[in-house]
């Protein structure tokens, strides 16, 4: 027995060397053996593609089991896609999910990098029915949450436009200021709300009214001529005939304000933004206009001789009548 059985090791021992040698010498056979780990990697069950609603996404298992709770974790983590079968693959191979890309693609992401962020063109709610759907709990609650803290700002942003409508002062109280001002004195209105108030016809030449808001305010034939004006706010303001004759408008906010007939004469509106504003026939000569966004502005008539427009936005300006070519300087311009 013994004897048999060292003959049938001995048989088996010189079969085996044989096979090694012939697989060692074939060069087929290598081929496979260096293509089998390319293979096994191609075929990862670790990744995974879905066709959600006509759109093929890849990503891992893990990702799609970073919610526990979720739909995607039961089908992918538990293999309950398997027992379903009303869910398939497509011809490649993918899970086929009848539900909508563009919020799958926000409910991915969020199972990447564990933050929501999403287009603001998609609406809320259908975002928060796909959610509800694969029961993503987490994105529910993110979205009760941006969505409260939204209604918390527009709140906020309600209560300070009540505030903002409620003038600091009243044109009584201007003209009982002015009144007790003393001759020769400057007078200091900076940094209030006047918004809306009427100030028409009254003399506040030389004040300073740096940072005041006076939008929508009536400033018909107000003298502002040398005072401080910058950045301020007089946007939609009625300015027909105002005079502000060497007043420093530079960043004044003048968008669709009434100009006129006003006079700039040699005023300063450097970075001052006049868009779509009214300017009919205003005196702007030698005024300094540089880096100014002019966009759709009516210049139609107004005396711009020697007016620097260096850097200014003109696009769209209505320059009709304004006899520019005679020394208005538009260096650097955007018309």
């Amino acid at each position: 027995t013994s004897v048999l059985t060292q003959r049938k090791n001995s048989k088996q021992s010189s079969s085996g060397k044989q096979m090694a040698d012939a697989v060692e010498a074939s060069p087929e056979s290598s081929s496979a053996i260096v293509s089998e780990p390319q293979i096994r990697l191609s075929q990862d069950p670790e990744w995974v593609s879905l066709n959600v609603g006509g759109v093929l996404f890849k990503t891992t298992r893990s990702t799609l089991m970073a919610d526990p709770g979720s739909m995607l974790c039961r089908w992918f983590g538990h293999g309950e896609w398997t027992h379903d079968g009303n869910r398939g693959r497509d011809e490649s191979g993918a899970y086929l999910v009848d539900r909508d890309p563009t919020c799958f693609r926000v409910l991915l992401n969020f199972l990447r990098c564990g933050e929501l962020d999403w287009d603001p063109s998609l609406n809320i709610q259908t975002l928060a029915r796909e959610a509800h759907f694969f029961n993503m709990q987490f994105v529910l609650d993110a979205l009760a949450e941006q969505t409260a803290a939204a209604e918390a700002a527009e709140a906020a942003l309600k209560a300070a436009e009540n505030v903002k409508s409620t003038p600091d002062l009243k044109r009584s109280d201007i003209i009982r200021i002015l009144a007790s001002t003393v001759s020769g004195s400057r007078l200091r209105l900076s940094g209030l709300n006047l918004h809306g108030v009427d100030l028409s016809r009254l003399d506040l030449s030389g004040v300073n009214m740096r940072f005041t808001n006076l939008e929508e305010c009536d400033l018909t034939e107000t003298d502002f001529s040398t005072a401080d004006l910058r950045s301020c706010n007089m946007r939609h303001a009625k300015m027909l005939n105002t005079v502000c004759a060497g007043a420093d408008l530079s960043g004044a906010l003048l968008a669709h304000a009434v100009c006129c007939g006003a006079n700039f004469e040699g005023a300063t509106l450097r970075r001052c933004e006049l868009i779509e504003t009214m300017l009919v026939g205003a005196n702007m000569r030698d005024a300094r206009l540089s880096d100014a966004n002019m966009r759709s502005a009516n210049l139609s008539g107004a005396n711009l001789q020697r007016a620097s427009f260096k850097g200014a936005c003109l696009v769209g300006v209505n320059r009709s009548g304004t006899g520019l070519a005679d020394g208005g300087v538009l260096f650097d311009a955007n018309y």
